[in-house]
């Protein structure tokens, strides 16, 4: 599909050498579609049905042997707004910040109501000549505060992304889960080289060398008041060869409406 999605940068920090926050609006024009076709097709991994029914090619697939694997082996996520908002961030990230995810954790669900743990960004992306590696988290919240509830406590973006920020032992979970997840998929060879790359030049940096993102999505008007404060702090703890960026992306649609906006799955269950 031809990604074309209207967005307008509402406000955005004063900006640092390796910091930044900014909020981006969205406009209708391209996002239902981009919701309902390519936020749709990686939430419901339409892409790994289709391997795994390939992976079986070699029965006699009858119109009921095709239609009961893709009913085995179609990922049954719930169909909760915020799992939607993480894999719309994840898209997103993908097609317009060049940030590469090798692997759809959905498939590491065993309970399609559960919800996985971790962060909910781990990746990498491309600088200039450099292969770096990148993690966030996502929130997503109705609130009508600014910042929303989300924002705070344990399980709160900004107690998350200062964890990202300053533990090694966080980091490095993270790191272990993505080389199995690599290690095992049909295109490693392609996909590994540049996850060493990115490794060794975290290790050769004493682990500073890295992204950090955090994410808001929500449906109210825009508010620096979302972002500025939980900059501020975050920046006080950040190392100069590690970035951040804090997002708030406001939609056009409800929260509550993306289980709507996203459509069924279409992999034949």
């Amino acid at each position: 599909m031809t990604l074309v999605i209207k967005t307008e940068q509402v406000y955005h920090s004063n900006g640092s050498a390796n910091a930044k926050y900014f909020g981006l609006q969205f406009h209708n024009e391209g996002l239902e579609e981009y919701l309902g076709d390519r936020v749709n097709k990686r939430f419901y991994d339409l892409e790994g049905t289709a391997a795994a029914i390939e992976e079986f090619s070699d029965l006699e697939l009858t119109g009921f042997t095709r239609t009961s694997l893709a009913a085995i082996f179609s990922s049954q996520p719930s169909v909760i707004p915020w799992k939607i908002a993480e894999t719309f961030v994840e898209c997103y990230f993908e097609d317009f910040l060049n940030i590469q995810f090798p692997y759809n954790g959905s498939r590491d669900a065993k309970n399609p109501k559960a919800s996985l743990a971790g962060a909910d960004i781990v990746g990498f992306t491309y600088e200039n000549d450099n292969v770096v590696l990148v993690f966030g988290e996502v929130k997503t919240s109705n609130d009508a505060s600014y910042p929303p509830n989300v924002v705070y406590g344990r399980t709160g973006l900004k107690y998350q992304i200062n964890d990202l920020i300053s533990s090694w032992k966080t980091r490095s979970s993270l790191i272990r889960w993505l080389y199995f997840r690599i290690k095992s998929h049909d295109n490693r060879d392609a996909i590994m080289p540049d996850f060493k790359k990115a490794v060794a030049i975290y290790i050769k940096s004493r682990f500073e060398k890295m992204k950090i993102f955090g994410v808001l999505v929500r449906d109210v008007q825009p508010n620096d008041a979302d972002l500025k404060r939980q900059y501020d702090t975050l920046i006080t703890g950040l190392k100069s060869l590690t970035q951040l960026e804090l997002l708030a992306f406001y939609l056009p649609v409800r929260i509550s409406d993306l289980s709507t906006k996203i459509g069924g799955n279409s992999s034949g269950t």
